[in-house]
């Protein structure tokens, strides 16, 4: 199990109404289901990845969540799940403002471009590591944000994004502090 799904299977309880933005394949909600015996809701905008969310019986809107999310009420979920997922749609702002509006709680996992094995690849070879941190290249995905821990921490505080929990998931690094340098990816609890 990926390491950010065992810490968001840790932070829903159980019997929580659930919406996961940008599911994929049902992969996370699958294991909620299963663990957690929440009510799921996945969108997703890619037909094959939507398809195979519903083949695991996960209830999804196969469609663009910029257009969904504002019909859904404000509050109509106890967490919106946001795993991997500001990085590769095309206004983030947006997203998370929505988020934090039709959710309780927000979940937002991603990676962090500020990890130090990141920095010394663009330092040594002028390029951001390969295949580091997704299983595509940059110029594979229509949209591509990268940004970092700090970059994200500031963003909350500047814009009243209380973050009720962080969990900086560490690499193969032996160094488990300075989350911004050491940390591969992170997970963060937010609330407006």
């Amino acid at each position: 199990m990926r390491r950010d799904f065992k810490i968001i299977l840790s932070l829903i309880s159980d019997k929580s109404k659930v919406l996961d933005l940008g599911c994929g394949d049902g992969e996370l909600l699958h294991l909620l289901l299963n663990k957690k015996s929440i009510i799921a809701k996945g969108i997703e905008i890619e037909p094959k990845k939507a398809s195979e969310s519903i083949a695991r019986g996960i209830s999804v809107y196969e469609g663009d969540m910029f257009e969904i999310l504002p019909n859904y009420k404000t509050k109509s979920y106890d967490y919106v799940i946001l795993s991997q997922t500001l990085s590769e749609v095309s206004d983030p702002k947006t997203i998370l403002f929505q988020s934090l509006r039709v959710g309780k709680k927000v979940i937002v996992s991603f990676s962090n471009f500020g990890y130090i094995s990141n920095r010394l690849s663009i330092f040594f070879k002028g390029k951001i590591a390969s295949r580091m941190f997704y299983d595509y290249l940059w110029f594979e995905k229509k949209y591509f944000h990268a940004f970092s821990i700090l970059e994200f921490e500031q963003y909350c505080e500047n814009n009243n994004v209380k973050i009720l929990k962080k969990f900086p998931i560490f690499g193969s690094i032996l160094f488990k502090f300075s989350s911004n340098l050491f940390a591969k990816s992170a997970v963060y609890l937010l609330k407006n």
